[in-house]
């Protein structure tokens, strides 16, 4: 369609696609990346969340978008932790690839 027909039907990707086009350009709101990034249900981008949370007619919809925020709210507090983990699974491997070495060395 040439624009979003006016009444209670809307085209989300088209209401963003319009929103970014404002903010940054025609060419940018109509480039692949954009429009690929539109496609997707969440964003990480706070105002394309802003923007498509306003836009939710279903708890689903509204669901997926409150999920986006709160990982993205979580991540800051997790990292340290997935740092940790990560470290430990070296260390692990490590000792492991040693006590494979020692034990091939002592046959």
């Amino acid at each position: 369609l040439p624009a979003v027909p006016n009444g209670d039907w809307f085209c989300a990707s088209c209401t963003l696609q319009r929103a970014v086009a404002e903010r940054c350009g025609d060419v940018v709101a109509g480039s692949a990346p954009v429009l690929e990034e539109l496609a997707w249900a969440t964003h990480s981008s706070r105002e394309l969340w802003r923007a498509k949370a306003a836009l939710a007619r279903t708890s689903a919809q509204l669901f997926l978008h409150l999920r986006e925020l709160v990982d993205a709210l979580e991540r800051p507090r997790l990292r340290p932790l997935l740092e940790a983990s990560l470290e430990w699974q070296r260390q692990e491997k490590a000792a492991r690839r040693r006590a494979l070495l020692n034990d091939q060395a002592s046959r």
